[in-house]
C-alpha cells in the first residue's frame, strides 16, 4: 500500500509535505494537472507548480485525457509519486471513466506516493458527489460518482478560505449552507484548510498543520 497526502492548497504547505517525505522528494514527480485543463484561471495551478519545484519535488507534466490503462502504464512507471492538481473533480473522473482507467490508476496509486490537492484529495475518496457546488447539479456524463478509494474519509477543501467561505457558506443561487446538505452518514468527512494537510500511511492518518508555512 503506497502513502496519500490529502491537500487543499500545495502552495501554503509544499515544503511541510517536503520534509515530511524526506529523500523521495528527489525522485521524479508525475504533475498530473488534469483536473484543471477546464479552468479559467490558470494563476494557482502556476502557483502550485512553482511551490512545488521550490521545495525540491523533480516535476513533469503530464496529463490522463486521453491516455489508455497500457499509456498509464508505460509513462509513470518511473514515477515514484503522483501529483493530482485541483480544479474540477467530475471533468478528472470523467476522463478517467473516458478511457477506462479508473482501476488503473488506483492501481498505480496504491504502488506511489499519492498526492491530492483539492480535486485531487477529494477524487482520492470513496466517492466526489458530495463535492459539487450546486445542489441541484446532475453529471449525465458520468457512469457514476465513485472516486479511487484510496481512503475512506470524503474531504472538502478551502476550509476558512474566501473561496471555501463563499461556496460553504455564501452558497450559490442565493442558498447559503447547501453544500452541509452533500453528506450523509455514510462516509466520514474531513473540513481541510489551505495550510493543512492529512497524511495516510499504513492504515492510519496523520492531521497536520502549518499555520506558519505561508508556502515560504
Amino acid at each position: 500500500m503506497g502513502r496519500v497526502l490529502l491537500v487543499s492548497m500545495i502552495a501554503q504547505v509544499a515544503r511541510a509535505v517536503a520534509r515530511d517525505l524526506g529523500e523521495i522528494t528527489r525522485e521524479p514527480m508525475a504533475y498530473i494537472g488534469t483536473a484543471a485543463e477546464t479552468a479559467s484561471d490558470q494563476e494557482w495551478p502556476k502557483l502550485n507548480r512553482a511551490a512545488l519545484v521550490d521545495a525540491g519535488f523533480q516535476l513533469l507534466d503530464y496529463t490522463i485525457t486521453g491516455k489508455s490503462a497500457a499509456d498509464l502504464r508505460r509513462d509513470l512507471a518511473g514515477f515514484p509519486i503522483l501529483f493530482f492538481e485541483g480544479g474540477d473533480p467530475f471533468y478528472l473522473l470523467e476522463q478517467m471513466q473516458k478511457m477506462n482507467t479508473t482501476d488503473t490508476i488506483r492501481e498505480l496509486a496504491h504502488a506511489r506516493v499519492y498526492i491530492g490537492c483539492s480535486a485531487g484529495a477529494t477524487i482520492a475518496g470513496p466517492d466526489i458527489f458530495p463535492a459539487r457546488h450546486n445542489f441541484d447539479a446532475a453529471f449525465p456524463h458520468l457512469k457514476d460518482t465513485k472516486g479511487l478509494g484510496l481512503v475512506d474519509i470524503l474531504v472538502l477543501n478551502h476550509w476558512g478560505s474566501d473561496f471555501g467561505r463563499k461556496i460553504m457558506l455564501d452558497g450559490k443561487r442565493g442558498r447559503p449552507g447547501r453544500v452541509f446538505h452533500n453528506f450523509d452518514d455514510k462516509f466520514r468527512r474531513v473540513f481541510l484548510a489551505d495550510n493543512q494537510y492529512l497524511d495516510y500511511e499504513n492504515g492510519r492518518f496523520a492531521f497536520r498543520s502549518h499555520p506558519d508555512e505561508g508556502g515560504k
